[in-house]
C-alpha cells in the first residue's frame, strides 16, 4: 500500500531565501496545474489568524480543484512554548516576562492545532512557514516527525563556520561560495573560483542580496564566457558615505568588507576617481609613516609638527591619526606603503582596472594588518 501524501508541511531554518524559492515555486506549481488562480490560495498571518480560522479553511472542498493551498505565516514560532524564567531574577527581567495569560491562551491554541490536524482531508495542503529554526522539542514538529502523521518537515539551513560566534553567526565560506556558483548557473552563467571570493567579500552573507548580483552579472555577461573579477568591480558597488580617513581606519583594524564598502561610495556618491582614492590612502599611511615613527622615539615628535600636512591638522585630527598609527608597527607601514606604490605604478601602466586595483588592494591591505 504506497504511502498518502502529507496533508501538512512545516518549512523553517535559518536560510530564508531557499524557503521562500520553495514557497513561490509551490504557488506557481499549483497555478500552473489550477485554472483557478488564486482562487484555492490562501495566506494567514499566523501571528494574529486563529487556528481554527486557519483549520476551517484548509479543510473546505476546493473549488474546481483537488487541492487547496493554505500557508501560514509564523504561527508555530508564535505558539512556541515559552520558557519558564527561575528565581532570583532582577525586576527588569521579571517585568518582561510573558503574561500568564497568554502563555495560557498559546498553550490551549497549541493543543487545538495538534488536535485538528489529523483531520485535514487529503484535499489540504497546509503550510507552516517559519521565520527561523524551530526547537526539536516543539510538539507540532514532534508530531510531524511521526510516521502516521501525514505531515512532512524540510527545515531550510545554512552551513555555519564552526569558529564563528552564536551571537554573530558567519557562514561556513565553502558552503556560501559553492551556493554562489549554483546560483549563478541558475541564471545561465558561470564565474570564476577568484570572482567567487570577490563577490562575497563586497557583499557579505546576504542571500538576497548576493542573488540580486548573480542575476545581475550573468544577464551582463550574457553567458558567452565566465563572470570576471573585472567584471565584478564594474557592477557590484557597496558603500556607506565616508572620508578616506574612514576607509583607512577600517584598513587598520583589517576590516576589508567595510574599506571596500566606503571606496565605493567614494565614487558612487561624491565622484571621487580610483586614483584620487588611492593618492590620499597613499597620503594617510605616510602621515601615520611619520607619526609611527615619533611613536618609537620620541625625539622626533619636535620635527614631526614641522611636517606642513601635520601641522594643519586639528588636534583632534590628530590625534585619531596617532591612534591609527599604534594599530601598526614600523614594519607593517613600510611594506603597505611599498604595495601602495606598486599598485598606483599597476594602474598607470595599464596592467590592472583602477576599480579593481582598489578592490584588491583592500584586501590585500587588511590582511597584512
Amino acid at each position: 500500500m504506497s504511502k498518502k501524501a502529507p496533508v501538512f508541511y512545516i518549512f523553517h531554518g535559518d536560510n530564508q531565501f531557499e524557503l521562500r524559492a520553495e514557497l513561490r515555486a509551490i504557488r506557481a506549481r499549483m497555478a500552473e496545474a489550477d485554472s483557478t488562480g488564486d482562487l484555492n490560495i490562501s495566506t494567514f498571518d499566523g501571528t494574529t489568524a486563529s487556528v481554527a480560522e486557519v483549520i476551517s479553511t484548509a479543510q473546505m472542498v476546493p473549488f474546481l480543484s483537488d487541492r487547496r493551498l493554505v500557508i501560514v505565516e509564523g504561527m508555530l514560532t508564535h505558539l512556541a512554548p515559552k520558557a519558564k524564567r527561575g528565581k532570583g531574577k532582577s525586576s527588569a527581567e521579571t517585568a518582561h516576562q510573558p503574561d500568564e495569560q497568554q502563555s495560557a491562551a498559546a498553550q490551549a491554541a497549541l493543543e487545538a492545532l495538534l488536535k485538528a490536524l489529523p483531520t485535514l482531508p487529503d484535499t489540504a495542503r497546509l503550510i507552516f512557514a517559519e521565520p527561523g529554526a524551530l526547537h526539536e522539542t516543539h510538539p507540532v514538529l514532534k508530531f510531524a516527525k511521526q510516521e502516521d502523521s501525514r505531515g512532512l518537515v524540510k527545515r531550510f539551513s545554512v552551513k555555519l563556520d564552526p569558529k564563528s560566534r552564536s551571537d554573530r553567526p558567519k557562514w561556513d565560506s565553502a558552503w556560501l561560495s559553492a551556493w554562489v556558483v549554483k546560483r549563478v548557473e541558475r541564471y545561465g552563467g558561470s564565474i570564476e573560483r577568484r570572482a567567487v571570493s570577490l563577490l562575497i567579500q563586497l557583499v557579505g552573507q546576504d542571500l538576497y542580496a548576493l542573488d540580486n548580483e548573480c542575476a545581475k552579472l550573468a544577464t551582463y555577461v550574457g553567458g558567452s564566457r565566465p563572470i570576471t573579477e573585472q567584471d565584478i568591480a564594474a557592477l557590484t558597488q557597496y558603500v556607506p558615505e565616508s572620508s578616506i580617513f574612514e576607509i583607512v581606519e577600517a584598513l587598520g583594524k583589517g576590516d576589508s568588507k567595510t574599506a571596500l564598502t566606503l571606496m565605493h561610495r567614494s565614487i558612487e556618491r561624491f565622484g571621487e576617481s580610483p586614483l584620487g582614492i588611492l593618492a590620499m590612502i597613499n597620503r594617510q599611511f605616510r602621515l601615520l609613516i611619520q607619526l609611527r615613527e615619533a611613536l618609537d622615539d620620541p625625539s622626533c615628535e619636535a620635527a614631526l609638527r614641522q611636517v606642513e600636512d601635520l601641522r594643519m591638522l586639528p588636534e583632534f585630527t590628530l590625534n585619531k591619526l596617532r591612534e591609527q598609527a599604534r594599530r601598526f608597527s614600523m614594519r607593517a607601514l613600510e611594506r603597505i606603503y611599498r604595495h601602495l606604490l606598486e599598485v598606483d605604478y599597476n594602474i598607470k601602466v595599464g596592467k590592472v582596472a583602477d576599480v579593481l586595483a582598489l578592490d584588491l588592494l583592500a584586501s590585500g591591505l587588511a590582511s597584512q594588518v
